[in-house]
């Protein structure tokens, strides 16, 4: 789906697009129909899992939308950034769902909820790149401090507030630090004599995986970066707050990673 859209850039404008909070609501109003079953006393892995596919299926289509109704509404320069952004941010989300694939489904057995938490894991990381795109969607229309303060406060780790207090630098040490815990804790695991020997390698498999994962994140933070430097719309606060979030995006991933595995 996502990558069709890079070829074909949809057509036609949409006047009116949602804001992020009116954005959230109708996805976890989705969320919660699809969840319906699983939730009305069908508590199996099953019931979860379609939850999840359908969720992260409507999530696909949102960022789909979304970014084909920003394309249009660029000049060319800025659609070329964003073209080179997006299509980074497909290889980084392609190598994610890869690992975490092979990570959680289908060697490690055993605990309740398996085939379902690793896809809720990237289904939040595809959701931040949504809120992402639609604040730069709505750059002229509405209050853009209110569009960013809810895609931050949307994430766990790290709040808008605590991230105005905070620089760039800053933010790249807690993603190297969370980057380092969630290498660490895949180690102890690869050494854990719980699993078998099959399963001990994918955990070792994934630390060289996710290292890989960070050398393309990187390349797709300066793509971002490009992409928010060039386009005129933004303040120069704003494009401050907008690669924090870029940085913080990936943090929160890190560490629900980590708090899985811990």
């Amino acid at each position: 789906m996502k990558k069709i859209l890079l070829l074909s850039l949809l057509s036609g404008i949409i006047a009116f697009s949602d804001t992020n909070a009116e954005l959230m609501k109708k996805m976890e109003s989705f969320s919660k129909n699809a969840f319906y079953e699983f939730n009305e006393g069908n508590g199996s892995n099953t019931a979860l899992g379609e939850g999840v596919r359908k969720t992260a299926d409507n999530s696909d289509k949102i960022l789909n939308d979304t970014y084909g109704k920003l394309m249009k509404s660029l000049n060319q320069t800025d659609k070329n950034n964003l073209l080179d952004a997006q299509r980074a941010w497909i290889k980084l989300d392609d190598g994610i769902k890869e690992y975490n694939y092979t990570l959680f489904n289908r060697y490690i057995t055993g605990r309740e909820g398996e085939l379902v938490h690793g896809p809720m894991i990237i289904l939040g990381y595809t959701d931040s790149r949504i809120f992402f795109l639609n604040i730069y969607l709505n750059r002229k229309n509405i209050n853009i401090n209110d569009e960013i303060n809810i895609a931050f406060n949307r994430l766990e780790t790290l709040k808008e507030t605590e991230l105005t207090k905070r620089s760039l630098t800053g933010l790249d040490d807690d993603l190297n630090k969370v980057y380092v815990n969630v290498i660490g804790v895949l180690e102890k695991q690869s050494e854990d004599a719980f699993y078998e020997a099959k399963e001990r390698k994918v955990f070792t498999d994934t630390i060289q995986d996710i290292k890989l994962s960070q050398r393309e994140w990187i390349k797709y933070r300066d793509l971002n970066f490009k992409f928010i430097d060039e386009n005129k719309d933004l303040s120069p606060e704003n494009k401050e707050l907008m690669k924090k979030y870029i940085y913080s995006e990936m943090v929160n991933y890190y560490n629900s990673l980590y708090r899985y595995f811990n």
